[in-house]
């Protein structure tokens, strides 16, 4: 069975106004990759269709965007990488949907990453929607596939987005929250991480005084080679990847006795974990101690 793991993020940069012009000679100082403050980023309805094709793992997909223009302007610009865009498939509306743009021109610059959407009319301040279809490949829409939705993130930055593809199985808890994901052969031996992530769970949420818990939590455990992200020190929203091979995330072993290297994982998993939680960001210098406090809390 192969498993699809898709989380869809409600937050990113837009913003409109001019940059760096494809085609220059200037060199990378001299070159502008922020992307200008005139518009505000509300939130993205984001839809991603994996093709599950041999040796060919592209997706296709579709996004509003909800921005508000704070100010006239008849540029809207945006990042985008690799991805073919359908310009037959743009389109800008008011929020109330009585107005309706359509952009005379884009162009792609490949050296910032930009793209750039052109209008013929002045965009007054408001609250907007940007229409956007897009892919890795030509779109095949025979495939027999359903759609899975998920809920609105907080707001977060748009790296975070990431869906996993990948044959695995999962041990979860009795209302699918917290998740530990490992190869079929070695799933049976992920009891003590499953524990771990449950228990990290409660403490973390003691720690921050906070009732909210966050919707679901995924622990993945991959070869080194699969990790996910610009670097593989990066996290994903509620979507955790270990590189490390998935036998040394899940090691059964009796609670009465807890090893250092058991200690060792139960830190990493936590280190993790913690990151997925706004609270703890806040006090970066006080993780140690707090990872500490939960270690012990859970061998108790």
């Amino acid at each position: 069975m192969l498993t699809c793991k898709i989380i869809y993020i409600v937050s990113a940069f837009v913003a409109i106004d001019a940059v760096a012009i494809q085609g220059t000679n200037l060199n990378d100082k001299e070159i502008n990759y922020w992307l200008p403050n005139h518009t505000k980023p509300l939130f993205y309805v984001l839809k991603l269709n994996p093709h599950l094709i041999s040796d060919n793992f592209t997706f296709d997909g579709e996004v509003l965007i909800h921005i508000k223009i704070l100010n006239q302007t008849r540029i809207i610009m945006l990042h985008t990488k690799k991805l073919i865009i359908d310009e037959k498939a743009f389109f800008l509306k008011t929020n109330t949907g009585f107005d309706f743009y359509v952009p005379i021109t884009y162009n792609s610059n490949n050296i910032t990453e930009f793209l750039t959407l052109n209008f013929d009319k002045e965009l007054s301040i408001g609250h907007y929607i940007l229409y956007l279809k897009f892919a890795e490949s030509e779109i095949d829409e025979s495939d027999g596939k359903i759609w899975t939705h998920f809920e609105e993130s907080p707001v977060i930055s748009t790296y975070l987005v990431s869906f996993l593809i990948f044959d695995l199985r999962n041990i979860s808890n009795s209302d699918g929250t917290i998740n530990v994901w490992s190869r079929g052969s070695v799933i049976s031996s992920a009891s003590f991480a499953h524990e771990v992530a449950q228990k990290a769970a409660i403490e973390l949420e003691r720690y921050t005084n906070s009732s909210v818990r966050l919707a679901k939590i995924d622990h993945v455990a991959l070869p080194d080679r699969y990790v996910i992200g610009y670097n593989k020190g990066m996290e994903s929203w509620e979507l955790i990847t270990y590189s490390v091979d998935p036998v040394d995330l899940v090691y059964d072993i009796s609670w009465n006795v807890v090893s250092r290297k058991q200690i060792q994982k139960m830190k990493a998993l936590l280190d993790k974990l913690g990151m997925e939680v706004p609270q703890i960001m806040k006090f970066q210098e006080q993780n140690i101690d707090l990872i500490e406090t939960i270690v012990n809390k859970i061998r108790v």
